[in-house]
């Protein structure tokens, strides 16, 4: 007996079980199993059972399917079953055999069933992916309170993998308490590295007074890494205090740095003497976080004035080795500037942007050329400041237009962004031609303001987003954009843009299917279009669908599988009435696009039988 086809036809019932019995006639994927079941009912005449069924629930109609798919089942299961080996000849059955005593175990409040705790354990003892969602469906579900876990949780707060170990230090051990110390306190070393400096964490989060004497030995014995622990370890009494005050002084910066965090989240009047201290001085690079989460009130006119004096001293500035030594002070006090907003502030953010071509070219530790990091801050700031670089929108290029056209987003009304920004697309962009005098300019900044569009897409949701959240973002726009949009052959942003019932821009994609299937050379060519044809409901989305599938029955297809899944999920929005032709044309696709592509099948026949 064949064992693969019972248990490839188990499968099969198992999913014909779950989708719904009213799918499973004319179920391909079962036709594809009947003439193997039927080779086998030759041999095994038990099998002209199991093929008998099958036909009858193939050619079954909504009514009966259910009767068929029962007996179906039925005879599937009973054989497999009975496929067990058979005792060896030399071993004979006896009636002398005494029944065996099932004894059900005691178990202690908290204690898993083994089915439960081996995969539990294989997520904290082992590595690679998916281990972290094990241990949160653990954590979420209060499975980790078994004793037989400790030493694994112990253990996995060095787990190479750092989200794991935070996870543990941070969320389940304190779950668990005090009995976890003497596991976690073996293991630490004063002369280790992270690892050792998150066991010091954890060990004073569960019990900060036994921990006081190993935070204490960790200041003055401990590697660099555990000392930082320990430092953030100190509380809020007098002789902490001065002990971080003094270490504020420390000759080393990242010790300078960690003393300043621990002390302003103590707050008090130290605090405030020592932020006003580090911002006068180069220590600022170092603290600059620190400074950012400060909310001493006393940091906003001072910031001010130091950011202003620093850039005033670096524009003036001439050796390129004081530009270097002086621009990353410049910068950290600009950013912790803007973590302080205030009219003073604004108006020194201001002067310095009206300054940008002046350190356009100065290498900072930023992650932009410092006018479009400037732009952004304005962009991310007060209203004042929104409104300053949304008005100098004509004079700017490139990425920091685009921010401008983002400040107009957040200000303006629909019409208002429209009538200032629309000019920008009134270029036509065409990729294959090499752009005029005077037009590369034009391009360019007719592309930045269509990513601006586009990114109002992906803020909030991602490319997966339904029908209605993609529509509610399309109609935050004047309904003029898609018509400039179309006029520009922008055809990216006429799919981002477009709306069902607008007959305008469905001509307009009608020509772009006819000029794809002119070119196309594999499923990829229809990607870009498949979201905005199957949203809209234009009527050739079938016909885009169906021959996006046609491609893939070349196995060697380029691109692999990425991006098919975001295909594939349009399937079901399509018209219920074509799920007979996905369903033919899923029969002579290769196996490994169908895992897939049959539920969204089943989905869309589930629709047709709704309707």
């Amino acid at each position: 007996m064949s064992l693969p086809v019972l248990e490839q036809l188990y499968g099969e019932v198992r999913r014909l079980a779950t989708a719904g019995s009213n799918l499973a006639p004319g179920d391909f994927r079962l036709q594809r199993l009947l003439p193997a079941i039927e080779s086998l009912a030759q041999k095994a005449p038990v099998f002209a059972k199991v093929s008998a069924a099958a036909t009858k629930l193939l050619e079954s109609d909504e009514k009966s399917s259910a009767p068929a798919l029962h007996e179906l089942s039925t005879l599937v299961h009973a054989l497999r079953a009975t496929q067990c080996d058979t005792l060896p000849p030399t071993i004979k059955p006896t009636e002398t055999m005494a029944p065996l005593e099932v004894l059900e175990a005691p178990r202690t409040p908290g204690q898993l069933s083994s089915r439960m705790l081996v995969p539990i354990l294989d997520a904290l003892t082992t590595t690679g992916g998916g281990r972290i969602e094990v241990i949160k469906d653990a954590l979420e579900r209060n499975l980790l309170g078994d004793i037989r876990l400790r030493l694994a949780l112990a253990r996995a707060v060095g787990d190479p993998y750092p989200e794991i170990a935070d996870l543990i230090a941070d969320k389940v051990l304190p779950t668990i308490g005090p009995s976890m110390i003497t596991l976690v306190r073996n293991s630490f070393n004063f002369e280790g590295n992270m690892v050792d400096a998150r066991r010091l964490k954890v060990l004073h989060r569960l019990d900060p007074t036994a921990a006081r004497d190993l935070v204490m030995k960790s200041l003055d014995d401990g590697s660099p890494p555990v000392k930082l622990a320990a430092i953030e370890c100190l509380g809020g009494s007098r002789e902490d205090r001065e002990r971080l005050t003094l270490l504020c002084k420390s000759r080393n910066k990242e010790t300078r740095a960690a003393a300043l965090a621990a002390l302003v989240d103590l707050g008090g009047d130290a605090a405030d003497a020592e932020l006003m201290r580090v911002v006068k001085s180069d220590d600022v690079i170092v603290s600059a976080r620190t400074i950012q989460l400060s909310q001493s009130p006393l940091l906003a006119p001072l910031l001010a004035d130091e950011t202003q004096a620093a850039f005033e001293k670096l524009i003036a500035a001439s050796d390129p080795k004081e530009v270097e030594k002086i621009a990353p002070r410049a910068f950290a006090l600009l950013e912790s500037l803007a973590a302080h907003p205030s009219e003073q502030g604004d108006a020194v953010i201001l002067a310095i942007f009206a300054s940008r071509n002046k350190f356009k070219s100065v290498r900072a530790p930023i992650p932009q050329e410092p006018p479009l990091y400037i732009a952004r801050m304005m962009r991310q700031g007060s209203e004042k400041l929104q409104r300053a670089l949304l008005e100098l929108h004509p004079e700017l290029q490139g990425d920091m237009l685009e921010e401008a056209f983002l400040a107009g987003f957040q200000l303006l009304t629909p019409a208002e962004l429209f009538h200032q920004f629309s000019h920008y697309l009134t270029v036509v962009l065409d990729e294959k031609k090499r752009p005029a005098k005077g037009e590369s300019k034009a391009n360019y900044r007719a592309s930045k303001i269509s990513s601006g569009i586009k990114l109002q897409f992906r803020q909030g949701h991602n490319h997966h987003s339904t029908r209605e959240e993609w529509f509610t973002t399309v109609r935050r726009f004047d309904p003029r954009w898609i018509e400039e949009a179309m006029k520009s052959e922008n055809t990216e942003l006429v799919l981002y843009l477009a709306l069902p019932g607008n007959s305008a821009a469905m001509e307009y994609l009608s020509r772009k299917i006819d000029e794809i299937h002119a070119i196309a050379k594999n499923w990829w060519d229809y990607r870009q279009l498949a979201q905005s044809i199957v949203y809209t409901e234009h009527p050739r989305a079938t016909e885009l669908m169906l021959k996006l599938l046609e491609f893939m029955k070349a196995a060697h297809q380029s691109y692999g599988s990425y991006g098919f899944s975001d295909c594939v999920r349009l399937i079901p929005l399509l018209p219920p009435e074509s799920a007979p032709q996905f369903e033919a044309i899923a029969k002579e696709l290769p196996d490994k696009w169908l895992g897939e592509l049959i539920p969204a099948i089943d989905a869309l026949k589930g629709r047709a039988t709704k309707a």
